[in-house]
């Protein structure tokens, strides 16, 4: 037997609880009786919905051909442990990007610094 005959302790876990799921016992022998993880992509969505959202699906087309100076793509970037956040807005076509720094993420603070980039303040 080599390394490549051996079985990842995945494998055996997902075998494992594939037998408990089928009725089988072999769960009962591990060791310790824990809940087995979560996929993180499966269950409810809980965040919240954004009442009357556009899709990007449904914007002008000539927003998409890039010809037209001034529409800006917006996007926030946060910074480690969730301190700080950058606003950046580009302009699709000459691609000027603008930057403001925030404390917080909240949508009244992104507005503002949005609205405050694009008066040029």
């Amino acid at each position: 037997l080599g390394w490549q005959d051996v079985p990842s302790h995945e494998s055996i876990y997902q075998h494992i609880y594939t037998d408990k799921k089928a009725g089988g016992d072999l769960h009962n022998a591990l060791r310790c009786q824990k809940r087995y993880k979560r996929r993180y992509l499966q269950g409810n969505d809980r965040r919240g919905k954004i009442a009357n959202r556009c899709d990007i699906t449904e914007r002008p087309s000539i927003i998409d051909t890039r010809s037209r100076i001034g529409d800006y793509e917006g996007d926030t970037v946060v910074g480690h442990g969730h301190q700080g956040v950058l606003v950046t807005l580009v302009d699709r076509t000459t691609r000027e990007t603008k930057i403001k720094a925030l404390p917080n993420r909240k949508a009244k603070a992104v507005t503002q610094a949005c609205i405050d980039m694009l008066k040029g303040e």
